[in-house]
């Protein structure tokens, strides 16, 4: 249960993440549509093939929770008009989930928890990952760490939902892949493999299951046409990331030579966060950096044919979110929450909430009425939608006397 103050400071960090997702999103909040793969696949697949669909991979893994609201929205009879808002509503009780678990699980000052809480939405990356379940999985991935690293249910009816949740975080999105090292290592260390079993073997069937998949897939080309790697262009991607949520747009006009000198030093400032962290011996802090690590090389690793191309504002920065928000957490909970470094952290997010204006969406979300669409949709005749993003559409087949 929470006392009175982490009641507070839950309200307070989540009316304030509430406010800054409606300024970043708010098109969505206002016109709620489909976006990508929400509509193209998710949707879809369960208006074609119903339940089945449940088992399908989009970009070779898998997206248990989108599939299932997909097919409950269906099954359940929700008119055809208004499932891309209860897909863009839907978001917000993950968040909130996480949120609650961040309160309610870890063994933190209510004040780390607070930040803690506003640095899953205030963090300027990854805009585009918001209010949409195509992208649901990168807040999904943070609930497993939570739930690894908190103290544990008693009662059997409760872990069972622990392990119900784990199973959609874990089968919704590839990061189970650079989890599951991570709680395995920290398991044997401390000797807790026998006591947190349930919780590595569905970590673990979920890897096995997730490589085999993206096996069978093969590669993700994120880029087209002729490209050139350079070992400049890494250094842009990791100046560009880790320092845009400090110098925010600024990050594009920094002259050539302070990029170098600032990604030369970046490894050296990791290492020492990373001692600082080790030598905290603070159980969860240890377990989000190393998490974030793994992310972070993965995210260099996958733009290897053209590292420069990602920007704050165009492409990839949401593959950045992770490691930064996992990073912010670490130092947050070996922070000793005295007036002043609550100050300093204060300053931290109001810079964040500075940056808000500033950081462009490049989604335009048009209205493609959604709504007549859905009218024709009840007459069950086949047809192919159009959806953001441009050229995108969602193909459905004849379904003779179906109108929900």
């Amino acid at each position: 249960m929470l006392d009175r103050k982490s009641t507070l400071l839950l309200a307070c960090a989540a009316a304030i993440c509430g406010v800054v997702l409606y300024v970043k999103q708010a098109p969505i909040f206002q016109l709620p549509q489909f976006y990508a793969e929400e509509g193209k696949f998710f949707f879809a697949d369960a208006y074609n093939d119903g339940w089945s669909s449940l088992f399908y991979t989009a970009n070779g893994y898998f997206h248990v929770f989108p599939r299932l609201l997909a097919n409950l929205c269906l099954t359940l009879g929700v008119p055809y008009g208004l499932i891309p808002t209860v897909f863009v509503y839907a978001c917000l009780p993950v968040y909130f989930l996480l949120w609650l678990m961040i309160f309610t699980r870890l063994a933190l000052p209510p004040v780390a928890k607070a930040f803690m809480v506003l640095a899953t939405i205030l963090v300027p990356l990854g805009n585009e990952i918001f209010m949409n379940q195509t992208n649901i999985q990168w807040v999904m991935t943070l609930i497993p760490v939570v739930l690894y690293c908190g103290e544990q249910p008693q009662a059997t009816w409760r872990r069972l939902i622990d392990y119900a949740i784990l199973i959609l975080c874990v089968f919704t999105g590839p990061f189970v892949l650079f989890l599951f090292p991570v709680f395995l290592l920290a398991a044997l260390l401390e000797k807790q493999v026998t006591r947190r079993a349930a919780f590595l073997a569905i970590c673990l069937v979920a890897t096995i299951i997730c490589a085999v998949s993206l096996s069978h897939f093969g590669s993700v080309d994120r880029i087209h046409g002729a490209t050139k790697m350079t070992m400049y262009g890494y250094v842009q991607l990791a100046f560009r990331s880790y320092y845009f949520p400090l110098l925010s747009t600024w990050v594009d006009s920094v002259p050539e030579w302070a990029v170098v000198t600032l990604t030369i030093i970046l490894p050296v400032i990791l290492a020492l966060l990373g001692r600082m962290v080790l030598k905290s011996g603070n159980r969860f802090a240890m377990v989000a950096f190393a998490a974030g690590l793994p992310l972070c090389a993965a995210t260099l690793v996958s733009y290897g044919r053209a590292p420069a191309l990602p920007s704050p504002f165009h492409n990839a920065i949401r593959n950045f979110y992770l490691p930064m928000v996992l990073l912010i957490w670490s130092l947050i909970a070996v922070t000793k929450f005295d007036r002043r470094h609550i100050a300093a952290w204060a300053v931290v997010f109001g810079w964040f909430v500075v940056q808000i204006p500033f950081i462009a969406e490049t989604r335009t979300m048009p209205d493609l009425n959604w709504k007549k669409y859905a009218e024709r949709l009840a007459t069950g005749q086949a047809i192919t939608i159009p959806i953001t993003p441009a050229g995108w559409g969602l193909t459905l087949k004849e379904k003779p006397g179906r109108a929900p």
